[in-house]
């Protein structure tokens, strides 16, 4: 059975929808921790939302490493996600 919530919340920049579920991955649910983790310890030197998401983005995360015991950074894992799903140079219009 899983639980779950989902609802409007209102953060200082405004309005946006919250999902909560139940983690069965262990690797995903360490990974989510340690980030929760080093945001509260460099959220202070952050002003802005979006540094702080670019500073958290080149923190490794062993969730996304290849293989056990890997570790893998989410900027790098993005672009290796976006360069499959985009077009090829030169295709299209």
């Amino acid at each position: 059975m899983t639980a779950w919530f989902t609802g409007p919340c209102v953060g200082r920049h405004g309005a946006y929808a919250a999902f909560f579920d139940i983690a069965i991955n262990r690797r995903v649910l360490g990974s989510m921790n340690q980030l929760a983790h080093d945001a509260s310890w460099v959220a202070g030197r952050y002003s802005d939302p979006l540094a702080l998401a670019l500073h958290l983005s080149n923190m490794p995360m062993s969730a996304l490493g290849a293989k056990k015991g890997d570790y893998g950074y989410p900027d790098k894992v993005t672009r290796q996600l976006m360069q499959l799903h985009l077009p090829a140079k030169g295709a299209g219009h």
